[in-house]
C-alpha cells in the first residue's frame, strides 16, 4: 500500500499542508505546470500560484472540518453539472480525479478559485459563500 496521508504513518497529531514533491521540487517548474494546468482549465481560473495549490488543501481542510462534503445543497450543486459544464465552470479537477468520493476535490478546487480569482466564477462564488458562512457558525 502506497502511503500518502498522515493517518496512513499513524501521525495524525502532525497532520498539515504539503505539497506533491513530484511537482514541487524545483519551484520553476512548478510554476511553469500551474500556469499550464490553468490555461488547460484543469484547474481554475486564478490557481496558478502556490498560494492557490495551499488554498485548495486548505479547502480539504474546510471541508472535513464542516462536514461540507455532505452537505445536500453543495451535493446536488456537484451533481447538476455534466463533466464538460463542470470544467468550463471550475476546472477539469473538479470532476476528473481518483479522490472518492470526488466531490472533495470539487470543493477544493472552488475554494482555491474563491480565494484567488479577484472575480471568481458563479459556481466557485456559490461554493465559497457557502463554506464561509459555515465556518463563520462553527466559530461561535
Amino acid at each position: 500500500m502506497y502511503k500518502k496521508y498522515a493517518k496512513d504513518f499513524n501521525i495524525e497529531k502532525w497532520i498539515g499542508i504539503s505539497l506533491n514533491e513530484k511537482y514541487a521540487s524545483n519551484y520553476d517548474n512548478f510554476v511553469h505546470v500551474l500556469k499550464e494546468t490553468v490555461q488547460s482549465k484543469f484547474h481554475p481560473i486564478g490557481c496558478d500560484t502556490i498560494k492557490s495549490v495551499v488554498d485548495h488543501e486548505i479547502g480539504h481542510i474546510l471541508d472535513d472540518l464542516l462536514g461540507i462534503s455532505s452537505d445536500k445543497y453543495i451535493k446536488e450543486l456537484y451533481g447538476k453539472y455534466t463533466p464538460n459544464q463542470m470544467t468550463e465552470s471550475l476546472s477539469e479537477y473538479a470532476w476528473n480525479n481518483t479522490t472518492e468520493p470526488s466531490i472533495k476535490e470539487f470543493i477544493a478546487e472552488a475554494w482555491s478559485e474563491y480565494k484567488n480569482n479577484p472575480n471568481p466564477q458563479e459556481l466557485a462564488r456559490k461554493v465559497g459563500d457557502f463554506i464561509s458562512k459555515r465556518y463563520e457558525e462553527w466559530k461561535r
